[in-house]
Order: structure tokens, then C-alpha cells, then sequence
């Protein structure tokens, strides 16, 4: 059993916070994934290292967040790959 607090944190007041560090609205397929993931991961962490005591809505808060970033992140990277191999003319496009 984890020594962190247990999470209590709702949906909604998860997003209100994420929101504010994050400093803008995040559309709603964005927010749907980053939140299911970082719960994810975070019960896995409690899992794996359950003597951790900081575990906990704070912790989630930031993880999200930084999910959230990640995610994004990806997404532009991938998406100028996709436009540097277009037009370097590496692209296959499926028909």
C-alpha cells in the first residue's frame, strides 16, 4: 500500500488546475488522453514505489500537465517531419 495520500482529486477541478499552470484552455481529445494517462502512470508509480509519500493531487496535477506538454510536443515534432519529408519528396502516401 502507498504511503501517499490517496487521490481525490475530480475530473473537472484536475483540468481547472492543469489549466491554470498550463496558462490556457486544452481542447477536449487533448485533455481526455493527457488526464487518462497521467493516472495511469501515476498508479503505476504508486505501484512500483509505494514508500513514496508525495504522490498525491499536487503530484498529479504537475504530472498532467506535463503530459499534456509531451504530448504536444510530439505533435509538432511529428507533424514537421511529415512537412520536411513532403518536401524533400520521402513521403508515401497510401491510396
Amino acid at each position: 500500500m502507498s504511503k501517499s495520500p490517496p487521490i481525490t482529486i475530480s475530473s473537472d477541478e484536475l483540468r481547472a488546475r492543469v489549466e491554470d499552470v498550463l496558462d490556457r484552455w486544452i481542447p477536449d481529445q487533448k485533455w481526455k488522453n493527457g488526464e487518462t494517462y497521467a493516472r495511469h502512470k501515476l498508479d503505476i508509480y504508486r505501484e512500483r514505489w509505494p514508500d513514496v509519500a508525495h504522490y498525491d493531487n499536487d503530484y498529479l496535477v504537475a504530472l498532467t500537465a506535463d503530459t499534456i506538454r509531451e504530448a504536444e510536443f510530439a505533435d509538432a515534432i511529428n507533424s514537421i517531419s511529415e512537412s520536411v519529408m513532403v518536401i524533400a519528396g520521402t513521403l508515401q502516401t497510401q491510396t
